[in-house]
């Protein structure tokens, strides 16, 4: 009989464990594994997207950002890479003068210009009005010109990363609580 009552007790201790994992355990290792799956994903975004902009990684990271899913309110339900998509087009490949515009890559910008102007290093413009000044520098959206291909490993690598961390983060913290 005293068996009975050690497995009743190990009964209800093991309920209890599965019911502080439910609410505690498992959202903190989701959004642990996300976050990291999330990191990863804009490092390697950042690494894939210099084979077609030419610019340094750190000038990459201001416009290429990401977000870490939030533990302790989960009022962010989502890990993910977000940004400034729209880049200067100077970081472009390649980039000539020509009668009508600028080529810069495979893009062709219709009444621009690549001078210095401002003072500043130089830049692709556009004149705002007819008149000589303002100028606005000429801006693409990163995601038109990303290559598929670059795209899709983006995608796959933080999925693999997530799949992959997040065994590893439920272990560390069941480990870490003793109920491992």
């Amino acid at each position: 009989m005293p068996v009975a009552l050690n497995i009743k007790r190990e009964l209800k201790q093991a309920k209890k464990a599965l019911t502080e994992a439910q609410r505690k355990v498992l959202p903190a290792a989701t959004s642990a594994a996300l976050n990291r799956a999330a990191k990863s994903a804009h490092t390697g975004s950042v690494r894939d997207m210099r084979s077609v902009f030419t610019v340094p990684m750190r000038e990459l990271k201001r416009y290429v950002r990401f977000q870490k899913r939030d533990k302790a309110t989960r009022k962010r339900q989502e890990a993910g890479i977000y940004g400034i998509w729209m880049v200067p087009a100077k970081f472009l490949r390649r980039k000539r003068q020509m009668k009508k515009g600028v080529k810069a890559g495979d893009e062709f910008f219709r009444s621009a210009f690549y001078k210095k102007v401002y003072g500043n290093k130089k830049n692709i413009y556009r004149r705002k009005t007819k008149k000589r000044f303002p100028v606005k520098v000429v801006r693409i959206n990163m995601m038109d010109t990303m290559r598929p291909t670059v795209q899709r490993n983006i995608e796959t690598k933080g999925f693999r990363t997530f799949q992959r961390r997040l065994p590893h983060e439920l272990n560390h913290r069941l480990k870490k609580r003793g109920l491992l």
